[in-house]
């Protein structure tokens, strides 16, 4: 799906700019898409987490969706994070969420308002702890699971 979404960004970006008259930037695409890049393989290890869990509990459905509704609500997608409250705002910083979808819009509007550092660094953060707990629990999983053979 990512390769599907990321051709629609790239479609809606030169839309935007011919329409609106916003100049996109080759560099404000190229960095908004590595941001893109890095969030999908950090959203691909939260969503492994909750996937994996099925070692332990039959039903994960519910937890993918909560997992997603929160994406959207807190990323941006929803509701501009504009109107959450600055306490709110800056705790949201310290999460994926924003990230996935608040952010690399900015990047390609031009508009963006925290350090590029602060973007890979918070997303690399959660990236390499999804990783790490990702791990942990696939090797205690592979431990408890047990195939019925026919």
């Amino acid at each position: 799906y990512s390769a599907f979404y990321f051709l629609q960004l790239v479609f809606l970006i030169f839309f935007h700019r011919f329409v609106f008259g916003n100049d996109v930037t080759l560099i404000n695409f190229a960095t908004a898409a590595s941001v893109i890049m890095l969030g999908v393989l950090c959203y691909y290890f939260m969503t492994a987490i909750i996937e994996i869990i099925a070692f332990w509990v039959d039903n994960i459905w519910s937890l993918g969706v909560m997992m997603k509704t929160f994406v959207q609500f807190f990323g941006g997608y929803l509701i501009p994070l504009s109107f959450f409250p600055n306490q709110v705002q800056t705790f949201l910083d310290y999460t994926p969420f924003p990230y996935f979808i608040y952010y690399p819009s900015q990047i390609v509007l031009g508009k963006l308002s925290i350090p590029l550092t602060q973007i890979y660094g918070v997303l690399g953060f959660w990236t390499v702890f999804g990783f790490l707990v990702f791990k942990i629990l696939w090797k205690k999983g592979n431990r408890k699971y047990t195939g019925v053979g026919i």
